[in-house]
């Protein structure tokens, strides 16, 4: 449970804006830094984006906030909270986040700063000089998502152990992006795609909403409540079958070991009058277990009820992006929330899983 002093209506709290080198070390805090935003979206490439004002002095020759090059160092934006009893703040990193200046930017003037977490690296980057990437059936899917992230100067990351190994040989073009080719590796091992978490890129195994452990329980008004929710529905306009085929080894003229499946929901087409149909081929999984779990997931995702919640509420660390979280008895998955320096709230947007 967190502290009740995270719920206090009448609390005092502020942000803390630090510099750190590459390995996480700090280097200095910045005094003079506002207007923080910051945006974390599921479906967005770049999960983590935001943007941070950082001051010059205009009555002395050293900067107060400004470095030369911020892309050589990493920005780290906490909440703390000073509780009412006067007992030590609590500081909860929030944001670890690569910072661009805009081109032509002036260490002797203020600068807004784009925000972006680590997973952009893998977004911005694509094969050195034209090249194709090619990992050959056996190959070990750890070591190629190592391999990638290693080659866009990713520093930190944390992938979960596997003995997974490609099936077939798999290739990509040189205007492929590494974020594609990393998604596409997860898939063969059952992982979900990398995701930054305080500076460090994560790949660990797929769990569907449904399965994920509970964050919290919301409350509207009283102890650990929300403001403002706002439950939409979307219009039903969910797939009610789902036909999957794996990827084909062997050789082309003599395929081998193609998994295919479907599955359906009779009741809905009847009641809706119609198939509702989606397709997804050549999909890359290690062996038949991995396969069926992708359609599992795959099914429970064109399935879900398109409900979505919108909610305003007080800070607290449970509360982030993919955790599960109980509203009126309903499951929610959040997807997408925003913060901003100006405000004491912060918006959260979930859709319903169950």
């Amino acid at each position: 449970m967190s502290s009740p002093a995270l719920w206090a209506t009448d609390r005092t709290y502020s942000w803390l804006y630090e510099l750190l080198d590459q390995s996480g070390k700090l280097v200095r805090t910045l005094t003079a830094a506002r207007g923080f935003a910051w945006t974390w979206d599921l479906d967005a490439a770049t999960r983590g984006t935001g943007s941070l004002t950082v001051s010059a002095s205009a009555s002395s020759t050293s900067p107060l906030d400004q470095v030369d090059d911020w892309e050589r160092y990493r920005l780290r934006v906490s909440h703390v909270l000073y509780p009412q009893d006067g007992s030590t703040p609590i500081v909860t990193p929030v944001v670890h986040a690569i910072a661009i200046a805009p081109r032509g930017a002036s260490p002797r003037r203020d600068t807004t700063l784009t925000l972006l977490d680590v997973s952009n690296q893998l977004v911005t980057t694509l094969p050195l000089y034209g090249q194709s990437i090619c990992f050959g059936a056996g190959y070990s899917v750890t070591d190629a998502l190592a391999y990638l992230f290693t080659s866009a100067l990713v520093s930190s990351y944390a992938i979960s152990s596997s003995a997974a190994v490609l099936r077939a040989d798999m290739a990509w073009t040189p205007e492929v992006p590494y974020s594609q080719i990393a998604r596409e590796l997860c898939d063969v091992a059952g992982f979900a795609a990398p995701y930054a978490r305080l500076g460090t890129l994560v790949v660990e195994p797929y769990v569907i909403p449904v399965n994920r452990p509970l964050a919290m329980t919301l409350f509207v008004d009283g102890a650990f409540g929300i403001t403002d929710p706002d439950w939409t529905v979307a219009e039903d306009d969910r797939p009610n079958r789902l036909i999957v085929t794996g990827q084909t080894t062997g050789t082309e003229t003599l395929p081998t070991d193609v998994y295919f499946t479907y599955q359906e929901d009779v009741a809905d087409a009847t009641t809706r009058g119609r198939w509702v149909i989606e397709r997804r081929t050549d999909v890359a999984a290690a062996d038949l277990a991995t396969f069926n779990a992708y359609v599992a997931a795959a099914w429970a995702e064109v399935r879900a009820p398109r409900e979505t919640l919108t909610i305003r509420h007080l800070f607290d660390p449970r509360l982030w992006g993919n955790v599960n979280v109980l509203y009126r008895d309903v499951l929610w998955t959040v997807v997408k929330q925003e913060v901003s320096a100006d405000s004491y709230l912060i918006t959260t947007t979930a859709k319903r899983v169950s």
